[in-house]
């Protein structure tokens, strides 16, 4: 008995140390490892092992939340040095920013990434109050004006265009679209002013950033005119002269629509054409009792000659005639010129403004029309020159009606030899009718 209870204690204790035996553990393996950052969007696991190949990946690893980054495991410590060189290497646009990765910058990492991410929340926050604010701002100021500069434009827009879409909140007072000389096309950007300015604040809420032809908008506030002032008026200082203030006057009001004859005539240019054409002086004609019927009969011939040549290059004169409802934004009608200007000095003076298209003087010189081929030049030339003095000669610019020219008109009488031209002036002058030289008295009484 005694036997088998000490057989029985040693196989108690033999169960005893194998329990107590210590167990096997596994360490998990040690890479050396990479970090990736700033990575294409959408890049995968096989797109990082063929981006680093012939190099073998042990293992890698996208972390969810954290866009453009990744860690690379490499078995040994040449094969991640060699993956380290790709730092500040391109992948789609993209500069890599590879770096060892250690507990140290991993913590570092850790903290700035969720400094990073509220420094945003409040950086966006302050954004939108900017956004907000400056949007308010700038339908104030727009709101005072009434002008929106409008840019980011397509190269393609048109001023019909600008105005259509523009247009739909209010009537407009202007529209300003440059054009480059060299290209002929626009330079992106516009200047619209509504005759309305709450018009002007409510198309800046509509429209700002939206697409328009293939393009995002971008409007802002546009400078109000200077010297402008309420009622029409112009803001003089205290000590600009009565010349000068007409002279503003004048200047502002050019573009407002005329009642006066399209045809006119200064006397100074009807008494130097009458007296050239007659070998008097000036003097002659403008003395005596009968100044005033020369002088009008002097205006008559000449306003009959403008006629017919106007009529002959493609004018439409029922234009000037009729009541005016629509006036072009692109030809000009310049009058009081001085006598005997050149078609070739009158483009000069509007050359500098764009490109002309037709330029059309009658004989005598003193009334001319101009064509430009784009509304913005037009613009400008009209603004610059009204009023200024060529040649010692104030001009008088007037926006043509619509639809002045119909085309160049083929002449489809036959021309009039010289000898045709005075017999017939002989037995006009006999009848007493079409002529003054049989009526004009150079001898002042």
């Amino acid at each position: 008995m005694e036997y088998l209870k000490l057989k029985a204690k040693s196989s108690q204790e033999d169960i005893k140390q194998e329990s107590v035996a210590p167990k096997v553990v596994s360490h998990k393996r040690q890479y050396h490892t990479i970090v990736v950052k700033n990575l294409p969007p959408g890049v995968k696991k096989k797109d990082l092992k063929a981006y680093f190949k012939p190099l073998p990946l042990a293992s890698v690893r996208v972390p969810q939340g954290f866009l453009g980054m990744a860690y690379i495991g490499f078995k040994d410590e040449k094969n991640c040095n060699k993956a380290l060189n790709k730092n500040k290497s391109f992948w789609q646009n993209k500069q890599l920013n590879i770096y060892k990765y250690s507990k140290d910058n991993s913590a570092l990492y850790n903290n700035q990434s969720n400094n990073d991410t509220n420094n945003n929340k409040e950086d966006n926050k302050e954004k939108q109050w900017k956004q907000q604010e400056d949007s308010v701002k700038n339908a104030e100021d727009i709101a005072e004006s009434g002008r929106i500069f409008v840019r980011n434009l397509s190269y393609m827009v048109t001023e019909d265009d600008l105005t259509k879409q523009f247009e739909k909140y209010g009537p407009l007072a202007e529209v300003i679209l440059p054009i480059d000389k060299e290209t002929e096309k626009t330079k992106g950007f516009a200047l619209v002013t509504y005759v309305m300015p709450e018009h002007a604040a409510l198309s800046y809420q509509n429209l700002d950033g939206t697409v328009f032809l293939g393009r995002m908008l971008h409007l802002i506030p546009g400078k109000p005119k200077e010297n402008e002032g309420y009622g029409g008026g112009s803001s003089l200082n205290e000590g600009s002269s009565f010349k000068t203030a007409k002279a503003k006057t004048l200047k502002k009001s050019a573009g407002h629509v005329h009642t006066w004859n399209s045809l006119f005539l200064g006397t100074n240019a009807i008494a130097e054409a009458m007296a050239e054409a007659y070998n008097a002086s000036k003097a002659d004609i403008l003395s005596g009792s009968g100044a005033a019927t020369r002088l009008a009969m002097g205006e008559t011939e000449i306003v009959e000659k403008t006629r017919t040549f106007l009529e002959e290059n493609g004018v439409r004169l029922d234009a000037f005639n009729q009541v005016v409802e629509a006036r072009s934004k692109t030809v000009i009608l310049v009058k009081n010129l001085p006598y005997k200007t050149s078609p070739d000095e009158l483009k000069a003076l509007f050359e500098p403004f764009g490109d002309l298209g037709r330029v059309l003087i009658p004989p005598y010189g003193i009334t001319g029309l101009v064509e430009f081929l784009h509304k913005a030049g037009a613009k400008a030339a009209f603004n610059a020159l009204a009023y200024t003095k060529f040649k010692e000669t104030p001009l008088y610019l007037e926006w043509a009606p619509d639809g002045t020219f119909i085309g160049q008109k083929e002449n489809k009488k036959k021309k009039k030899t010289k000898e045709e031209e005075e017999e017939e002036n002989v037995e006009v002058c006999g009848r007493g009718r079409g002529g003054f030289e049989n009526q004009v008295n150079f001898n002042p009484v």
